[in-house]
């Protein structure tokens, strides 16, 4: 069990693309089935990965699940190898969670709810335990088909779990899907920073920070830390289609608060044209080698954020 909270998140590369985390009403109601289709150019031909749930996902269980992600990272253990006796079993055992995580390759951590709510940046409170299990509820639920040409491989869960809310000991197993990219196996993985994460307070601002560094290529070999993007973009990938023009000025005015956040920040610079609604991000390295890139091209930004679409 990690005795801190994890720095970092070892995330798939479909994910964040996905769709599958929004920023949703207050209001919205807990069932809405959604489905997601992401495909993704690999040396075999396109693989097309589809992600359906029952439940609406929002920016509180985008935060559990890269905490939970994170704990896994944190863990050398954490790669559960045919297990006989899952862990879950000896947490609780009429309960004991089914499901091919459990019972083939998967990234899992033994830990407690507070542990977890610590890790996602959340205040914890009476009713916490019960919104935890809640929130691995709704992405317990969620499956995944992949399909490569003929190939198809389908209903694994993102993840199973078993929680004590009086206790607050919980075991988490992450489906052999996700599992090499959390642990670093994988050929290809997106790293999102959780120290980052948890200074974060607006909901939009969650949502952005994995999308962004997700496209970013954050945690792989790319050099290039920037990219310019139309805000309503930004928007679609936080909230979903705007509905009217009065919905998408109140989305640009959420993005742009969002977007300040980021702003501050280390190591991040955002910078935002209300005329072109035009979005410059820009994530340097700790070393600074890529803002002094950055502030010798000021020029060629001001004239990319002025351009209009």
């Amino acid at each position: 069990m990690p005795k801190s909270k994890p720095n970092i998140a070892r995330v798939d590369p479909h994910t964040p693309e996905s769709g599958l985390f929004k920023v949703r009403p207050k209001n919205a109601p807990r069932l809405h089935a959604e489905e997601f289709i992401t495909v993704v150019e690999t040396e075999d031909g396109p693989l097309e990965i589809k992600y359906a749930t029952p439940y609406a996902l929002n920016h509180v269980d985008l935060r559990i699940f890269l905490a939970a992600v994170g704990m896994c990272s944190a863990d050398p253990e954490a790669l559960a190898q045919n297990d006989t006796e899952p862990a879950q079993k000896g947490l609780w055992d009429k309960f004991l969670t089914k499901g091919i995580a459990t019972n083939m390759p998967a990234a899992k951590i033994k830990t407690t709810s507070y542990a977890l709510a610590k890790a996602a940046g959340i205040a914890w409170g009476d009713r916490q335990a019960q919104r935890i299990s809640d929130s691995l509820e709704k992405m317990a639920s969620v499956s995944s088909t992949w399909r490569k040409g003929s190939k198809v491989t389908s209903g694994s869960q993102m993840l199973s779990f078993a929680h004590d809310e009086d206790s607050r000991e919980l075991v988490i197993a992450i489906s052999p899907h996700f599992a090499k990219a959390i642990l670093g196996e994988a050929n290809r993985y997106i790293q999102i920073s959780l120290n980052e994460m948890r200074e974060l307070k607006h909901p939009a601002a969650t949502v952005l920070h994995m999308v962004i560094s997700s496209r970013l290529g954050l945690g792989g070999k790319r050099k290039e830390r920037e990219m310019f993007i139309n805000i309503d973009k930004l928007a679609e990938a936080c909230y979903g289609t705007a509905k009217n023009a009065e919905q998408t000025r109140q989305r640009r005015k959420q993005i742009a608060a969002a977007l300040e956040e980021l702003h501050q920040l280390d190591y991040w610079f955002t910078t935002y044209n209300p005329d072109t609604h035009k979005v410059h991000i820009h994530r340097t390295k700790p070393d600074n080698t890529h803002l002094e890139d950055m502030m010798k091209n000021v020029e060629k930004i001001e004239k990319e954020l002025n351009k209009e679409d």
